[in-house]
């Protein structure tokens, strides 16, 4: 009788560690979906919510210390990701860590870097009054927006490459953390 019951609890904790698993799986899935999506429109401030506590007060101290920075990075996200695509291909849990591994597809760098040389050779920034260098600054932004907007609608090619994002669980839940800043080659051990 006691063997009975010890199977069945056995049996219980097994479906319970699965769908412990499962849901989290389904929570980390979330999470990197609303970083792709928050990339994808330049929501650095949704983006930076996934982040680990340290980095996300790291960004936000930068950002308030020069704005234009934020609009800058948010702004050219907004072009690139117009033009960008992610599938989640594996996530791998252990303890409080986990591993996903995407697929991101967008453009090919090297044309897109070509393209981008091609279009500065052909339309040089010159400021309209080299005395006011604030403006200038805005205008030379602004050339450079310019220059990355027309280089994604005019190439074509495109390409995949798989990385990693790396989370923690934390007391708030799951959090990308620090290892994702370097972007080096996709690991997915844990």
């Amino acid at each position: 009788m006691k063997s009975r019951y010890l199977k069945i609890g056995l049996f219980l904790l097994m479906l319970l560690s699965l769908f412990s698993c499962n849901n989290s799986k389904k929570e980390i899935r979330v999470i990197v979906d609303k970083y792709y999506h928050s990339l994808k429109k330049g929501d650095l401030d949704q983006m930076l919510n996934l982040f680990s506590f340290d980095i996300k007060l790291s960004y936000d101290n930068l950002y308030q210390q020069n704005p234009e920075l934020k609009t800058f990075t948010s702004d050219t996200l907004k072009i690139v990701g117009s033009s960008f695509d992610y599938e989640i291909e594996k996530v791998k849990i252990k303890d409080n860590k986990a591993v996903v591994t995407i697929k991101e597809t967008g453009l090919d760098k090297e044309m897109l870097d070509k393209k981008i040389k091609e279009l500065t050779s052909k339309e040089s920034f010159i400021p309209s009054n080299n005395n006011d260098f604030e403006k200038a600054k805005k205008e030379f932004v602004d050339y450079q927006m310019n220059i990355l907007s027309q280089a994604v609608k005019e190439v074509k090619e495109k390409k995949s490459s798989a990385t990693t994002l790396t989370l923690e669980k934390e007391k708030s839940g799951w959090v990308i953390t620090t290892k994702n800043l370097l972007r080096v080659n996709p690991k997915d051990e844990i």
